[in-house]
């Protein structure tokens, strides 16, 4: 059995000391009509930050995920994204909440089938946020995600957080205009931004 930890459920709090980054923002809300944004950079580059700033502003119903390890076992990353989705909308996935809670194992081609069928009847739009995507190392985890983005409708749409490219197929949906990103080149400080995220420290020992 599944123990979720409530807290990977929800979306972090904006760090106190915050560098405003509209540029950025705009970018991925330009691109909010897509079925996928991705934030891809190294370590300490913000992305986290930038998409909480994002989440911030926007509009409309969002699940949340952060991810570890552990959720590359497949029924644990199910267990997540189904109780996050149904948080959002509390009627849904009742069929697919059922198999994750009985006691046979189920074959996960059945299990992803009638999770994609329900997800197929979601009216209102919905954004799921996977923080820290990169510690995903399932095949299955990763085939789910495609088809979710590939065959669902546009009704539900993910944004992906992680340090490297997830092995989904990136450039075909470019060509189909679905993917917004953002990689470690974009998320560098201009030097306003450094100026911002200086001066209050320097200022510490100025007066």
């Amino acid at each position: 059995e599944n123990v979720l930890i409530r807290s990977k459920l929800e979306r972090p709090p904006l760090p106190g000391r915050l560098v405003a980054r509209p540029r950025l923002v705009e970018r991925l809300e330009k691109g909010r009509d897509g079925r996928v944004t991705l934030v891809a950079a190294p370590a300490g580059y913000g992305k986290t930050t930038l998409a909480l700033q994002w989440l911030d502003q926007r509009t409309g119903d969002m699940a949340w995920v952060s991810l570890s390890h552990r959720e590359s076992e497949p029924e644990r990353f199910a267990s997540y994204l189904v109780t996050a989705i149904r948080n959002q909308r509390p009627g849904a996935l009742a069929q697919t909440a059922a198999l994750l809670d009985a006691r046979t194992e189920q074959p996960w081609s059945h299990f992803t089938e009638v999770l994609l069928s329900e997800l197929a009847v979601l009216e209102e739009p919905l954004l799921l946020a996977l923080d820290d995507y990169h510690v995903i190392a399932s095949r299955e985890v990763h085939e789910l995600v495609v088809r979710m983005v590939e065959e669902l409708p546009e009704t539900l749409c993910v944004a992906a957080l992680g340090r490297i490219d997830p092995p989904w197929p990136l450039g075909r949906w470019r060509g189909k205009g679905w993917l917004a990103e953002l990689r470690g080149r974009d998320l560098r400080f201009t030097p306003d931004e450094i100026r911002a995220f200086t001066l209050p420290v320097e200022s510490e020992f100025l007066y």
